[in-house]
């Protein structure tokens, strides 16, 4: 297969099972013969390799497996092959499945309409490249895979409340004619509303997939969706009311986690002594976070008290936003606990985030940092592997300046001069600029100064590429002051 140039995404669908999963870089290790003494196997003829896809292929038309293990696994299920060669999406659009000729990141309200009906109902399937008449696979254009996922759900965060979760974009590839998909997951808590007008988008509207069509929801699925709401809550409340009354009301506490306050009635919190030795308490007001042992914020006072049992160790991580990230950076803010600002990039979309700026908060290496980061036991495989790539210096945010006037803009930074940009076309050049600059002679703080305008453009204009632009610049402005441990 790796000889007939079939890339890894591809090799995986052959191999994937419900119980054995393979991983990407386990096939790229084997492509370089690093992984095991896969350098010394042999590859199979092209006769047996013929013969296994056969039998593969024989397989899938024969039976779908129920238990699919991923998204795109599942939707691959949906087509089936004619006689004629063509593929076509078997059953065709229903209420978790909905179909476009093609996709133009351009005319995006026939897409946010749909994802926002399909979270509203069970969620599901929206694909491109397929012909709605008899749902014969036409091929996607190039257009969807150059989209960024993040553009996507930028412009569905513009319009929608609660935002839905677009769980994946991925391309189907049968027999060289590419479909493209979103996965909308059902959101825990319907309706999801329009809230702003625009692009044929009408505020308050709420939408919902019907079989074949996704429309205004229907005064009976409305309340049907209400009504499930309230049940769900009023069972979350009754298992609570059980759960105090088992306890009794006299030992339970209350945690509220929007005030972040812990109700306790007047009664004291008991922390064993042989804990509060391994702990750091901080007296409110006088707050200087650094990376470091265990530490907790107190309002009041604190008595040791002697328990016997076994310890129970909580650890609780701060919510961090890619926002947040960007803002305390351009602000040049102090933040209580700048690892979480490190690790909080695992679970952004965005790749290019500022670090440096935060490794130095913590008064470690940039090979402690990525030691720490290393350790940890995270899903996002692949998104670790570049924070360390990053952190270590083999990855970098510099990128070419391909036009003439991003070249211009590159060229007068790099000799200290920083234009604060007036427009939108304006700031993006200038980020482009930024990013294209190997050694600077302009003030930090006139970058972030004039960075600060362009995502003010940005957020203005809803012009998720140029947010994207400025998180890669912030990012090389973080490598070039603060990537050096002094």
């Amino acid at each position: 297969m790796l000889a007939r140039g079939l890339k890894n995404k591809d090799i995986q669908f052959f191999f994937n099972r419900p119980d054995r999963p393979v991983n990407s870089g386990r096939i790229s290790t084997i492509r370089s013969g690093s992984y095991s003494d896969s350098s010394k196997i042999s590859a199979v003829s092209d006769e047996e390799l013929e013969a296994f896809l056969r039998h593969f292929h024989k397989l899938a038309k024969e039976e779908i497996h129920p238990n699919a293990r991923s998204i795109v696994d599942k939707a691959r299920t949906l087509f089936r092959k004619s006689k004629d060669g063509t593929w076509k999406l078997e059953g065709g659009e229903h209420e978790e499945c909905e179909c476009k000729v093609d996709f133009d990141p351009k005319k995006m309200t026939a897409i946010v309409k749909a994802i926002a009906a399909l979270a509203n109902n069970k969620g599901g399937y929206i694909f491109f490249g397929i012909a709605n008449a008899e749902f014969k696979v036409g091929g996607v254009g190039d257009l969807f895979t150059k989209t960024d996922i993040v553009q996507i759900v930028e412009k569905v965060k513009a319009h929608l409340s609660p935002t839905p979760t677009i769980a994946a974009k991925e391309t189907l590839d049968l027999d060289g004619c590419f479909v493209g998909l979103l996965h909308v997951t059902k959101h825990p808590n319907p309706p999801v509303i329009v809230y702003r007008d625009g692009d044929g988008l009408n505020e308050g509207e709420i939408l919902f997939r019907y079989p074949g069509q996704s429309s205004r929801i229907k005064f009976g699925d409305l309340r049907a969706m209400l009504d499930e709401r309230d049940r769900l809550a009023q069972s979350a409340l009754a298992r609570a009311a059980g759960q105090i009354a088992d306890i009794g009301t006299r030992n339970a506490m209350i945690l509220d986690t929007n005030r972040n306050v812990l109700e306790d009635g007047g009664r004291s919190i008991l922390i064993d002594k042989e804990l509060v030795d391994s702990l750091k308490f901080i007296k409110e007001g006088d707050f200087d976070e650094k990376l470091g042992a265990p530490t907790l914020r107190l309002v009041g006072e604190v008595t040791p008290v002697t328990v016997k049992g076994s310890a129970t160790t909580i650890i609780a991580h701060a919510a961090v936003f890619q926002e947040s990230i960007l803002d305390k950076f351009l602000k040049q803010e102090r933040v209580d606990a700048p690892i979480e600002y490190i690790y909080a990039g695992l679970a952004q979309s965005r790749m290019w985030l500022p670090i440096f700026y935060y490794s130095r908060m913590c008064e470690k290496s940039n090979d402690e940092i990525a030691a720490l980061v290393r350790a940890l036991k995270v899903a996002q495989k692949g998104k670790k592997r570049i924070l360390v790539d990053r952190l270590e210096l083999h990855k970098s945010a510099f990128a070419k300046a391909v036009t003439k006037a991003s070249k211009r803009w590159r060229d007068d930074i790099a000799k200290g001069i920083v234009t604060v940009p007036t427009t939108v076309e304006e700031a993006a050049l200038f980020a482009q600029g930024v990013t294209g600059v190997g050694a600077i002679a302009a003030k930090l703080e006139a970058l972030l100064k004039a960075l600060a305008v362009c995502r003010t453009f940005a957020e203005a204009a809803d012009h998720g590429d140029l947010m994207g632009l400025i998180f890669k610049a912030a990012s090389r402005v973080d490598e070039l002051f603060f990537a050096k441990a002094d």
